[in-house]
């Protein structure tokens, strides 16, 4: 079966690919998130950055959102401003608890062109998603769908929008880490950079660009 034989060749090709392993976690254990309490005495090593603005949201109740923020959620119908249970997630409150608003340019132009990222269990969905958004005509349209985390964005080469870096994972909770950059008013897909956690080396980028973008596309993890 075609299927299965894609797989395998994309974990064959895993097996290649791998020049240094990074340890990264999902934060999906939103609450109750705690750092490393080991009692060496000295000072773990500086990660150095690998993206321009690195992200990792834990989403908690107890940060208020900006009044823009607020507006932009209503605005674009993704949450209940009448809500008051916290523990609702079909029909959610426009809380921290569940979104994060960033801009796609700059915060002066965030009230045009937006992305929120959705905490998992939101509107019954069980992971992360990253929903864009622009105005066009005095309505909001949404650019696009990612069933993905955000891990960062970076100054694009080639447009004033922001190259988003997304973790998307398969059935089989393989993770891949993808950059995509905007064109011709939607974001497209650029490259995949990472398989778990692992960079892939400069010989196989194009050939694991075509499979990782193959099985997002089957999957339905863009639209």
């Amino acid at each position: 079966m075609k299927k299965a034989g894609d797989i395998f060749f994309i974990l064959s090709l895993l097996a290649l690919t791998v020049l240094t392993a990074c340890k990264e976690n999902s934060n999906e254990g939103e609450e109750g998130v705690s750092g490393d309490s080991g009692s060496s005495s000295e000072s773990a090593p500086i990660k150095p950055k690998e993206y321009e603005e690195e992200i990792e949201v834990i989403f908690q109740d107890s940060k208020a959102n900006t009044p823009l923020e607020d507006s932009l959620l209503k605005a674009v119908n993704l949450c209940n401003p009448d809500q008051k249970d916290l523990k609702n997630y079909m029909s959610p409150s426009c809380n921290s608890k569940f979104f994060e608003v960033f801009p796609l340019v700059n915060k002066a132009t965030m009230r045009d062109r937006f992305l929120v990222l959705c905490r998992s269990g939101v509107h019954g969905f069980p992971v992360r998603r990253v929903i864009v958004f622009e105005k066009e005509n005095g309505t909001y349209m949404t650019t696009n769908t990612f069933v993905a985390d955000l891990v960062a964005m970076e100054k694009s080469k080639n447009s004033e929008y922001k190259d988003l870096i997304l973790q998307f994972m398969d059935t089989d909770e393989n993770r891949f880490e993808c950059r995509y950059t905007w064109r011709e008013g939607r974001y497209a897909y650029d490259k995949v950079m990472k398989i778990n956690g692992n960079r892939i080396k400069t010989q196989y980028l194009d050939s694991m660009k075509v499979e990782i973008g193959r099985e997002i596309s089957r999957l339905r993890l863009s639209y």
